[in-house]
């Protein structure tokens, strides 16, 4: 008894581990709470306005490459993340699951106790495919819907179809990428305090 009452504990940790904020339609991301909401709203109870601002800067600064190209800030008030994901989103084309640079934009905003995280724009995802032999076979871009529009020179390849199918793959991952990244941005602890 206690072991199935231990496995089902860690079935529901593991659940909420990864919270769900965001799903994808063919109008872009959308808060799971509030499908007409622009923003979504993370309680944080006991922490200043200034811890928060913090927090998040952290993040941006331990996980990503070069945090000043992605990073603008207004005071402690706001940050904007410009940031690229490679090969986090990625759909079925022919045989093989194409990986995607994806281009998108974050804006966080903090009050003492909460944070603020608008909706993810999500700007460009493209990917390039090659031969066995390196040469460059295809140029590619993802798109929410056939009505968007493609950059000149690449193929488009669009999440959700007219049929009401999406392409495998895509829609997943796409939502994967951004739940995760909030998940992580929200519960990100700094290392900075620890002795070395």
């Amino acid at each position: 008894m206690k072991k199935i009452l231990s496995i089902m504990l860690l079935c529901l940790a593991y659940l909420f581990s990864n919270a769900q904020h965001f799903e994808l339609t063919e109008k872009g991301l959308v808060s799971l709470k509030d499908k007409d909401a622009k923003f979504i709203v993370i309680e944080k109870e006991g922490k200043s306005q200034k811890e928060l601002y913090d927090q998040i800067k952290n993040f941006i600064m331990s996980s990503f490459v070069s945090p000043k190209d992605v990073i603008s800030e207004n005071g402690t008030d706001m940050i904007t993340l410009n940031g690229v994901s490679n090969g986090d989103v990625e759909c079925k084309k022919g045989f093989v699951m194409l990986p995607f640079k994806t281009n998108y934009t974050i804006v966080f905003m903090f009050k003492d106790g909460k944070i603020r995280i608008n909706i993810p724009t999500i700007n460009k995802m493209t990917s390039e495919s090659t031969t066995l032999g390196g040469d460059l076979s295809g140029l590619y871009e993802l798109t929410l819907t056939k009505d968007d529009p493609v950059s000149t020179g690449r193929e488009q390849i669009v999440v959700f179809k007219k049929d009401g199918k999406t392409t495998k793959g895509a829609k997943e991952s796409i939502e994967k990428l951004f739940n995760t990244l909030i998940d992580k941005a929200i519960n990100f602890t700094s290392t900075a305090k620890e002795e070395w």
